[in-house]
C-alpha cells in the first residue's frame, strides 16, 4: 500500500510541475538565434508551444530542441525525484 500511494503522489506532483512548466520559465534552456554557427546563451525557457518565436532555436536542457522528448524528460526527472 505504501508504494502505491508513494507512486501516486510522485505523479501528481510531475503532473503539477509540469503543468507550471507550460506557463511558468524555469525550465533551463540555450537559447540562439537560427543561423549558421549560432552561439548558444543560457536561460529559463517555458514549455508553451503556443510561445515559441520564428528565428529562434531552444534546447530544452542542453539536450534536445523537441518539446515532446522535453517533456518526457521533464515528467521523469520530477517523477524520479518525488519518488
Amino acid at each position: 500500500m505504501k508504494v502505491y500511494k508513494k507512486v501516486g503522489i510522485s505523479f501528481v506532483i510531475a503532473f503539477v510541475i509540469f503543468m507550471l512548466s507550460l506557463y511558468g520559465k524555469f525550465i533551463p534552456c540555450q537559447t540562439a538565434p537560427a543561423v549558421p554557427n549560432p552561439q548558444y546563451y543560457w536561460t529559463f525557457c517555458d514549455l508553451n508551444p503556443d510561445q515559441s518565436q520564428v528565428g529562434i532555436v531552444n534546447q530544452y536542457f542542453s539536450y534536445s530542441p523537441n518539446l515532446r522528448e522535453t517533456y518526457i524528460i521533464l515528467l521523469l526527472l520530477v517523477f524520479i525525484i518525488s519518488y
